[in-house]
């Protein structure tokens, strides 16, 4: 397929986590029929204070570690990895997160060691759990916390957090790549140049792996850039990445319209982004076809548009 397109799409456990089988099945038909052949479980767990609030399948980690009123979906997990594995999808499964995230804790060593010490513990149960029942739906890792053009030195504490999961995520299965995908600020008002030299840094401190991939956001749905704008920020992030090339450069092209998602974004605008990151970027996923383009198992226009854009 010449054209821009996307491969694949990431999904929230709120909308997806009481899913049977069978509806999963029938969500994976819709986004084959599109081409989309990759799924990313954004999150599985929330770990606020370094504690479970949150978990996206039965869990003997979360239920050692849990916080007061967690909360459990035993199916969401499981029922994705097995439909996935019936319908040839390929998954990233994200694992813990906490919003003190947004807060700066991640500059807090204590705060790093304990989330990458139940990333760890996460990845080891899951894998021991669903490798050897889906071992060509299970792909990938992703790497949940969401990075940005920050320029007050962060890149250091992103850099050593990730490295800690790294490590162990090739000790565990060097095979199984990891995605992740950060974000070009609107507010923070950087350069393009200020956001290259961001990200070289943090090349130069992160220990990726040949196949590894960072796929950033192109920003354009939240923060309202521009796409002329946002090409620029595109273009230095795929510089700094260039330092090394074993790293595979895609860009996640966001479907949305409005700060906080209000709704779809007309495709006219998202075939204009597809046009501009594939200048740049291997391939393309969305945030998200899942939420945005599709009704569960029910097409919308959003959808149909799609299609006969990539049938044209």
């Amino acid at each position: 397929m010449s054209k821009p397109h996307l491969i694949g799409n990431f999904v929230q456990p709120f909308l997806v986590q009481e899913w049977s089988v069978a509806e999963w099945e029938a969500h994976y038909d819709r986004l084959l029929e599109a081409g989309i052949n990759i799924m990313i479980l954004q999150w599985t767990s929330e770990t606020p204070s370094g504690r479970f609030a949150y978990v996206g399948y039965d869990s003997n980690v979360a239920q050692t570690e849990a916080a007061e009123g967690v909360r459990v979906y035993l199916d969401y997990v499981p029922n994705a990895l097995l439909a996935a594995e019936n319908k040839g999808v390929k998954v990233f499964v994200g694992l813990n997160f906490a919003d003190e995230w947004w807060k700066g804790d991640f500059r807090n060593q204590d705060w790093i060691d304990r989330q990458v010490e139940l990333n760890n513990a996460l990845a080891d149960e899951m894998y021991n759990r669903f490798k050897r029942l889906y071992p060509d739906a299970f792909y990938g890792w992703y790497w949940v916390w969401e990075m940005y053009n920050d320029t007050n030195g962060d890149e250091k504490y992103w850099a050593q957090m990730m490295n800690g999961a790294l490590q162990h995520f090739t000790e565990l299965d060097p095979s199984m790549p990891v995605l992740m995908s950060p974000f070009i600020s609107g507010y923070l008002n950087k350069t393009p140049e200020e956001t290259g030299r961001v990200w070289e840094s943090f090349f130069e401190k992160c220990h990726f792996r040949p196949g590894d991939i960072f796929c950033s956001q192109d920003s354009v749905g939240a923060t309202q850039f521009e796409i002329d704008d946002i090409e620029k920020h595109v273009a230095a992030m795929k510089q700094a990445a260039s330092l090394k090339p074993y790293v595979r450069f895609w860009i996640n092209v966001e479907c949305f319209s409005g700060k906080t998602g209000e709704g779809p974004a007309p495709f006219d605008r998202v075939k204009r982004q597809m046009e501009m990151a594939a200048k740049y970027a291997e391939e393309l996923i969305t945030f998200s076809y899942s939420h945005y383009y599709l009704d569960k198992d029910k097409p919308t226009p959003y959808h149909d548009e799609y299609l006969r854009y990539l049938r044209s």
